[in-house]
């Protein structure tokens, strides 16, 4: 082989190295490239588990307090109907007394 023949050779051997390197070089900034959305990719899912999570339990806090509303919505519910009650009681007492008065009056202006 003459010396065009090994200079030739030579200038494939290195380009075909050269694009073996880029080879490389591309798949290693792919790898990294990949690396670096997976970590992004597990940051936000770290992040949404974390604001589920809080949002879960402040759903649970609202629960209890509508739990307790409700209960003392019935309390106060009971206490006006028993106060209702009582109200109405009074007022048939005092239609009863109001008509003994009225009894007792025409009874006095009568004699």
């Amino acid at each position: 082989m003459n010396w065009v023949g090994k200079a030739s050779m030579g200038v494939v051997l290195a380009l075909g190295l050269s694009s073996v390197v880029w080879a490389q070089t591309a798949a290693e900034s792919e790898l990294l490239s990949a690396q670096k959305a997976y970590q992004e990719v597990l940051r936000t899912t770290q992040s949404q588990k974390s604001s589920l999570s809080t949002k879960q339990e402040q759903l649970n806090t609202a629960k209890q307090r509508l739990t307790e509303i409700q209960n003392s919505i019935s309390k106060l519910e009971t206490e006006v109907a028993s106060a209702q009650a009582a109200d109405t009681a009074a007022q048939q007492a005092l239609q009863a007394a109001g008509a003994r008065l009225d009894a007792a009056w025409t009874a006095v202006k009568s004699q």
